[in-house]
Parts: C-alpha cells; sequence; structure tokens
C-alpha cells in the first residue's frame, strides 16, 4: 500500500545536504585507517561497523530527497 506524507521542501532539501558531523568523519577516517593497517582493536571495529551503518541510512536518505526534488523540479 502506497501513502503519500507531505513535508516542507526546505525539510526535502536539508535531508539532500545531510553529512557526518566533522568530529565523526574524523573518527570514521581514523577508524578506517586503523583497519586498513591491520591495527584497529575490536571495539574500535564495532564503531567503525556503526559509523559505516550510519554514513548508508544517511546515504540512502540523501538519495530519497534529491529524487523527491528532481520529482518535484519536472
Amino acid at each position: 500500500m502506497a501513502s503519500t506524507i507531505e513535508a516542507p521542501r526546505d525539510l526535502i532539501q536539508a535531508f539532500a545536504q545531510l553529512c557526518l558531523p566533522r568530529t565523526a568523519q574524523a573518527r570514521l577516517d581514523l577508524l578506517m585507517e586503523k583497519n586498513n593497517e591491520g591495527t584497529i582493536s575490536d571495539s574500535e571495529r564495532e564503531d567503525l561497523r556503526a559509523l559505516v551503518d550510519l554514513c548508508q541510512t544517511i546515504a540512502e536518505l540523501r538519495g530519497r530527497a534529491r529524487i523527491l526534488l528532481d520529482a518535484a523540479a519536472g
């Protein structure tokens, strides 16, 4: 069953521009580097997985928002 939810355009635009905060991005970069070097601890690996999951969620939200914005413009 399809449903429609209305949202203000500026909210959709905000989702389209969503990204990790600088501190979270810096932590992700550090953990990825440690993972590549083979020096990552188990707890750091858990943090890395959580950040990667968050990045995937953000990417999905951004993509859906851009689809909505393109559809509204077309």
